[in-house]
């Protein structure tokens, strides 16, 4: 790269940029001297071979300068690194790389102006990104620890060791509060727990109403917890000095909790006594007596909530929500395991059929559960996975389910069995109950030609019979309008008589028809949708062609792939009744 054309650039910009070789090169690096606020900054820029991202500057001597947000500081380096961006996420001009680092440079002069000059947006931000500046403390082989209790208010953790020669979170220490672990036997939060030995230490969760930006260093640590307890309110510093201070031990995690500009943040600092022959001795608020102990940084990781489920895109508000889902296959696992990852937080699984070794290829489940029945096999994938997840696991088939005490206790059902001549006889009698709950049903069609899902949502117009009103003279028909593929065809295929036939299409297929059918209900509790809706998406009509399949009218005409329609049609005899 020509640094020397670059080198000329910066300068013509009114940057005060110099060269300093290396052993090796021409230029080593490119030095930047600045003056902002009236105080001296000094950038350097450690020469790169090719440009793949945004040039970055690291800030000299940061230690003679108040501490900066958006800075990482390496003591042994005496460096800072500074974040303007997150560099592989900005498509770099590499063609012309003086305008590149012309306009890096801009944002690093534009960062380090604001911090030096206003202090409260600099304080602000400090506090914004804690979670970094604790992080950049840490030693690297440090164990994380991975605490279980959503509480914000004081009180004691049982502490488990890691458990030898394990991955993940299996080599974290564990802590947890009595009551705080859900009884399911087989939620992730309970795998954890399994066959691991008590620490030789006690934990405590401290609540704090004041936050302080994270120590720039690590050897500031000790300075840093006093001035923490000092801060505490009256009942946190009175549970801590006189209830948790009674215990005595080797060693001590308190696990912090304080809310900050990015929401609740929790870190630790692990205690171990330097001299354990001495016996066990109780916490140190002094200190004087801190200096018998080794104070660590520690990263906490929490199983909480209001942290992992807006993090991972799942909504807090759907997990009061119930739905019913008749229909374990394909489709209908599909549909589960999207709910459960939207934050859905109860669903019942209704279907008697058992995972044929034929399925693996199109359905969610794996091999080992092969004869399981299906319901029962996604309650234990699922709950394995998803750790505030309730589910419910029955083998009673649609028809049976027409019972309005049942059908009453939830916000939403779901049918994905298929079978349209059940679908209508199940929608006949919520008419005629009068069963106030939306009912999505869902298919999909052979020869990866599409899927459909329609909503009908009671006191709306549109009905699952608007779906199967036909097209020439619109009476009630027997197959679907919706459908891509002409009726009255043999679409099944078998290769052992018909007791095995089956309807070909792929995973990939059945996987689009539960993500519009998961998106359609989830948009549903979020209220984001009122009337009665429709949503199909298209394939290609190449596979249903070549196997000698006519193709509807709807297939040709239909260019609104994957948008919510309304439901309702204007021939409908319900609707219209």
């Amino acid at each position: 790269m020509n640094y020397s054309f670059i080198l000329a650039h910066l300068n013509k910009c009114g940057y005060k940029v110099s060269a300093i070789p290396s052993k090796t090169a021409e230029v080593g690096f490119l030095a930047v001297e600045l003056e902002i606020n009236g105080m001296p900054v000094t950038l350097w820029h450690i020469a790169v071979p090719e440009l793949s991202k945004m040039p970055s500057f690291l800030l000299v001597d940061p230690s003679t300068l108040p501490r900066l947000a958006h800075t990482a500081f390496y003591p042994e380096s005496k460096f800072a690194s500074i974040c303007v961006n997150v560099p592989d996420a900005v498509s770099v001009n590499f063609e012309c790389p003086e305008l590149a680092f012309e306009e890096s440079l801009k944002r690093h002069v534009s960062l380090l102006s604001r911090a030096l000059i206003d202090s409260e947006w600099n304080t602000k931000e400090l506090l914004r990104e804690f979670e970094a500046g604790w992080l950049n403390i840490v030693e690297p082989d440090t164990t994380p620890f991975l605490c279980l209790t959503e509480s914000e208010t004081p009180e004691e953790l049982c502490v488990l060791k890691p458990r030898k020669g394990s991955v993940g979170l299996e080599k974290y220490h564990l802590g947890y509060a009595e009551g705080a672990v859900p009884e399911n036997v087989f939620s992730p939060i309970n795998q954890l727990l399994k066959d691991r030995q008590a620490a030789k230490g006690n934990g405590f969760v401290i609540p704090l109403s004041v936050a302080k930006p994270a120590p720039w260093k690590k050897d500031e640590l000790t300075d840093w917890y006093l001035d923490l307890l000092s801060d505490l309110p009256t009942n946190v510093q009175i549970k801590l000095t006189q209830k948790f201070a009674q215990k005595r031990s080797h060693e001590f995690w308190l696990v912090f909790n304080a809310q900050t500009p990015s929401g609740v943040t929790w870190f630790g600092i692990h205690f171990s006594q330097k001299n354990s022959g001495k016996g066990r001795k109780t916490l140190p608020f002094k200190h004087s007596h801190l200096t018998e102990w080794t104070l660590e940084p520690v990263i906490v990781l929490t199983f909480n909530k209001e942290r992992i489920m807006p993090r991972s895109g799942a909504e807090q508000s759907l997990t009061s929500k119930k739905v019913m889902l008749v229909g374990c296959g394909s489709v209908g696992g599909d549909v589960a395991d999207k709910l459960a990852a939207s934050g859905v937080g109860h669903i019942d699984l209704y279907d008697p059929e058992t995972l044929s070794l034929n399925n693996l290829y199109r359905h969610i489940l794996p091999p080992q559960y092969v004869s399981f029945h299906k319901p029962s096999a996604l309650w234990h994938s699922l709950t394995s996975k998803y750790p505030w997840l309730e589910i419910g696991s029955y083998t009673g088939k649609l028809l049976d389910l027409r019972r309005r005490d049942l059908l009453m206790k939830y916000d939403l059902i779901i049918v994905a069995i298929g079978a349209p001549t059940q679908e209508r006889l199940f929608h006949d009698y919520l008419i005629k109950e009068k069963i106030n709950v939306p009912v999505i049903n869902t298919w999909v069609e052979g020869y990866g030609i599409g899927g459909h899902a329609v909503m009908a949502i009671p006191g709306t117009k549109g009905c699952l019979r608007c779906a199967y009103v036909d097209p020439a003279d619109f009476s009630r028909g027997l197959a679907s309008n919706l459908n891509f593929l002409a009726p009255n065809q043999d679409l099944t295929k078998n290769h052992a008589g018909c007791g095995d036939a089956f309807l070909p299409y792929s995973y990939i297929a059945s996987t689009q028809t539960a993500l519009i059918t998961a998106d359609l209900g989830v948009k549903y509790l979020l209220d984001k949708i009122r009337e009665s809706s429709r949503v199909s998406w298209k394939g290609s009509s190449g596979d249903a062609i070549a196997n000698g399949f006519k193709l509807s009218g709807r297939y040709h005409a239909f260019t609104r792939i994957l948008e919510v329609l309304p439901l309702f049609n204007e021939e409908c005899d319900i609707c219209n009744g």
